[in-house]
């Protein structure tokens, strides 16, 4: 348990240690959509979730957008141009050279050259858009059915209004929220 000196000397530090950083509003927190995936010297020591096989090429990503292939069996490692630095965590590849790779945020990635570069395709962001545009014309939809319909319709409808307006709540905080929704895994049957 702590005496209260000790609270205090712990409260002057890290007061000290603000003052250091500078303040608050200096800090810029960038957005892990935004920013590409970090070069690193030694990218196989990186955290990875997913690995497949392309033909001789070994191809593996994860933590922090990395995605990294090898094609001498894994003795050397070469990064992948990534857009995003968000955690990936599965990938698929329809043939050796066309592939998606899933994410944190939503992310959804595709390379035409067997994983060496890679294009942002779909993200958080845009799917929070696409709920909020769809829960809006919903809600718009109903409220137009309700307000046209006799006393009984509208009893009828009013819990489905109810569950719309709920619904186009839920959208516009996750849209102020940002993109939290990850996709864990992706398929193609054709």
């Amino acid at each position: 348990m702590l005496n209260s000196y000790a609270c205090l000397k712990m409260l002057h530090r890290l007061f000290l240690l603000l003052l250091l950083a500078g303040p608050l509003s200096a800090l810029e927190l960038k957005d892990r959509l935004d920013e590409p995936s970090r070069t690193f010297n030694n990218v196989e020591k990186s955290a990875f979730l997913d690995v497949t096989t392309l033909g001789d090429r070994l191809l593996t990503i994860g933590e922090r957008g990395v995605i990294a292939y090898s094609n001498d069996g894994g003795e050397n490692w070469v990064q992948a141009k990534v857009p995003v630095s968000t955690m990936l965590t599965a990938m698929y590849f329809v043939d050796d050279t066309h592939g998606w790779a899933v994410g944190h945020s939503a992310v959804v990635l595709h390379t035409q050259d067997a994983g060496e570069n890679w294009t942002l395709q779909f993200d958080g962001k845009r799917a929070n858009e696409l709920l909020l545009d769809g829960a809006k014309a919903d809600y718009q939809a109903l409220r137009e059915e309700y307000d046209a319909a006799d006393e009984e319709a509208q009893d009828d409808l009013s819990y489905d209004l109810d569950d719309a307006e709920f619904a186009l709540s839920n959208a516009e905080f996750d849209s102020q929220l940002g993109p939290a929704n990850p996709l864990l895994e992706v398929y193609f049957e054709n």
